[in-house]
């Protein structure tokens, strides 16, 4: 048997393409992973047979400590090589990997791992390599920011408690963090974890974690690792069947043209107009709720993202769990609720027309919208904008300015509305999105457990202090030899990649 699989890995090392990828259009349909043939009579554990020539992109001369690494596809990759607590689903989530249970009290956090976790040396996973982790990533760029509201992790008995430094209902979402075998994190140090592969450097290949058997193998061994230059080499090499799978980015997904399979995936980063609460015309509430009514954020996310934007209409995750149970608005525009907002606010249009600006004391209501100009999809997002609230009867006008003339306009408060975007931490915390007044009020007390999630959307759309346009995607583009359920989440692109299968089984 053993002879048998060497032959096989002699023979996939020695093929040197990947197939020719079906210049077929786009199709969000997938296949559901196809049964092997066995290549022999005995026993053999599920997964080992040898996939032909599956290929990811790597950069070599970055690292593949997700800590250390300074390059997306090398922190893409960390999703194979190590486990985490949890695991998002794209509908943000969290899936138990490596904990048993996480069970949250006021400002304490208290996870107990599963018993029997190994490294992929053989070593125990335990508590402390979870601490150890955590310090790395707290002071790591790619993950800091998750945990600016933890105080303290520490290990208890054979689990970890985590101190918040405020109440937190979603931290769960922020324990995706990679766990690393302590003391392997450091500079110069080969990263160990407990993932489905390992890397092997003389290679440059992933091969399957040798402590997984049975129903834990994945169907493809070994990943084959190759260099790419750029975004737009990526994309003919992925063309060309160079590579198998390459995961873009919002900025690369919009406007790219992929003849390969590719399935979309939801980011945080939130698109939205951020509005002066002290100026003029903004001040009043009836203004702001009209401003909203006026927007179709199908529109806005068809025109300036090109479909690679879900429509939000309130500040969360469009696909959150957390807000299925929730009655939410309509993404389209209302220009009947904009006009009566309007009217509330003392403008209206002259008598009998259905067109034209409203305006109150024979003023028009003029709002001036200011954008970056160095960012064409934001001005193209303002420009459809601000056409949206002149439909309405609003004098809206925009402004493109330099970055640091846009900066400092935001800071000096010349402007109605801005153009902005934030990616927010998967436990959609608001904190920075939000001005002070009864919304950001109400968040906290959501947070606090003092009301709950449909109370904050209640007092969000009372005040209507900020106006959330939409949230981007990017896309997993993928050859057709790959088969399998391709669901990626934005913080595990590869997710599900254990029961995936490419190209026809080798005999």
């Amino acid at each position: 048997m053993k002879k048998t699989l060497l032959l096989l890995l002699a023979a996939c090392l020695l093929m040197t393409g990947c197939g020719i990828i079906d210049l077929s259009p786009v199709s969000t349909a997938q296949s559901e992973p196809e049964s092997k043939e066995q290549g022999s009579s005995d026993p053999q554990p599920a997964g080992t047979l040898i996939e032909r020539n599956f290929t990811l992109c790597i950069e070599p001369e970055d690292s593949l400590n997700p800590y250390r690494c300074t390059t997306r596809a090398n922190l893409e990759l960390g999703g194979l090589l190590y486990q985490s607590l949890v695991r998002l689903t794209p509908e943000l989530a969290p899936q138990k990997e490596l904990a048993q249970e996480i069970s949250l009290d006021g400002t304490t956090c208290t996870v107990t791992l599963k018993e029997g976790q190994v490294f992929s040396d053989g070593s125990a996973l335990t508590a402390a390599d979870v601490v150890y982790s955590y310090n790395l990533a707290k002071s790591s760029s790619n993950y800091q920011t998750r945990f600016a509201g933890v105080r303290s992790a520490a290990v208890s008995g054979s689990g970890v408690v985590f101190t918040l430094t405020a109440p937190n209902p979603n931290f769960a979402n922020l324990l995706d963090f990679p766990i690393l075998k302590s003391g392997t994190g450091e500079e110069g140090a080969a990263p160990v974890g407990s993932g489905l592969y390992v890397y092997q450097a003389a290679e440059n290949q992933l091969t399957v974690n040798p402590q997984l058997s049975g129903e834990a193998y994945p169907n493809i061994e070994p990943i084959y690792l190759t260099t790419v230059p750029d975004s737009d080499t990526l994309i003919h090499a992925l063309d060309m069947g160079m590579v198998s799978m390459l995961v873009m980015e919002p900025s690369q997904a919009a406007g790219q043209r992929v003849s390969s399979v590719s399935e979309k995936y939801l980011t945080t980063n939130l698109v939205f107009a951020g509005i002066n609460m002290n100026s003029t015309a903004m001040k009043d509430v009836e203004i702001r709720k009209a401003v909203n009514a006026a927007l179709s954020r199908e529109e806005l996310a068809k025109k300036a993202f090109l479909g690679y934007a879900e429509p939000a209409v309130t500040p969360f995750y469009p696909a959150w769990s957390e807000l299925h149970d929730e009655t939410l608005p309509s993404a389209a525009a209302d220009l009947t609720a904009a006009l009566e907002h309007l009217g509330n606010a003392g403008y209206q249009r002259a008598q009998g027309a259905t067109e034209g600006l409203v305006q109150k004391n024979r003023r028009p209501l003029s709002l001036k919208v200011i954008v970056n100009s160095d960012n064409e999809t934001r001005v193209t997002l303002a420009q459809e904008l601000v056409a949206q609230l002149q439909k309405a009867g609003i004098d809206a006008a925009l402004t493109e300015l330099t970055y640091d003339e846009y900066a400092a306009a935001i800071q000096k408060g010349s402007y109605d509305l801005y153009i902005g975007e934030i990616r927010l931490t998967a436990d959609m915390n608001l904190e920075k999105v939000l001005p002070a007044g009864e919304a950001a009020n109400a968040y906290s007390q959501y947070r606090s457990g003092e009301i709950n999630l449909g109370g904050f959307l209640s007092a969000f759309s009372q005040e209507q202090p900020m106006l959330p346009l939409c949230y981007r995607q990017g896309a997993v583009a993928y050859s057709r030899d790959l088969k399998g359920v391709i669901a990626p989440s934005f913080s595990d692109p590869y997710r599900g990649a254990k029961d995936w299968t490419f190209g026809g089984d080798s005999e």
